[in-house]
């Protein structure tokens, strides 16, 4: 019975240790499942976030579109681009009036070097020639 009870202890042994090898397999199977459905909710998250993506591009040039129909209907008609002058500040303005004043101005400040005054000085050096002629 002692040799009988061996073979079998032998045996159980045997099977003992199959069944851990068996059992580490399945605790990596199980492992191996869990990361393949880990990739699956990362790609599913992924594309969502594509799905997104592309949406907010789609609203972005839908808004794009409401603008320029916007700008249309209210200038009543294709959207002309604004002139120089109306995108420029006042004081540019001034500053290109006077300029343009003196271009057109009295034929004396011609006699004096233009870097030696700067516009504002031109612009009174203009009016100044101009009350003496009256």
């Amino acid at each position: 019975m002692n040799q009988r009870n061996k073979r079998i202890s032998s045996l159980q042994r045997q099977l003992q240790k199959i069944q851990s090898k068996a059992m580490n397999n399945l605790l990596k199977l199980v492992a191996i499942r869990n990361t393949v459905d880990d990739v699956r909710a990362l790609q599913q998250m992924f594309f969502d976030l594509m799905d997104k993506l592309i949406d907010g591009y789609k609203l972005a040039f839908l808004a794009t579109g409401d603008t320029q129909r916007i700008r249309e209907h209210t200038t009543g008609g294709t959207f002309v681009k604004l002139d120089k002058s109306e995108i420029l500040s006042e004081t540019i303005k001034q500053k290109m009036n006077d300029q343009r004043q003196i271009k057109k101005g009295n034929s004396n400040l011609r006699r004096f070097p233009i870097s030696r005054f700067n516009s504002s000085e031109r612009v009174t050096q203009n009016q100044n020639s101009q009350r003496q002629m009256f």
